[in-house]
């Protein structure tokens, strides 16, 4: 389960329902108005290549000066203990579910130069 992101050109991003908020905090970060429909499969997403292009040179130019590897979103319910099992109180050695790696973000800025437009389900 997760986002799937069907670009006009035919291609697909997929990223799971733990990674997809690590995306949109990156791309927060980055300086763009996330839509509040990109959180949810509703079919939202841009319309054209020329958007996509611009999301994409501002995401590389942001990811050009950060220098970590995993992006996460923090979170105070829900969390993934030593053992990989999902828990909802802190404990030690448990860390957020919702975190991406920096290969995902590259993967996604290549989605974005090449898709024509996309639609987030």
């Amino acid at each position: 389960m997760g986002m799937d992101v069907h670009g006009n050109s035919g291609d697909t991003f997929r990223a799971t329902i733990w990674a997809w908020p690590a995306i949109l905090s990156f791309i927060q970060d980055a300086g763009y108005d996330v839509p509040n429909s990109w959180h949810y499969n509703s079919g939202e997403g841009l319309q054209s290549q020329e958007e996509c292009i611009a999301l994409a040179g501002i995401l590389a130019s942001h990811l050009h000066r950060w220098d970590g590897s995993r992006i996460e979103v923090p979170s105070n319910t829900l969390f993934v203990d030593q053992n990989g099992n999902l828990v909802t109180e802190k404990c030690p050695g448990a860390e957020t579910p919702f975190w991406t790696d920096r290969e995902h973000i590259v993967e996604w800025i290549k989605f974005l130069k090449n898709c024509e437009g996309f639609e987030i389900w």
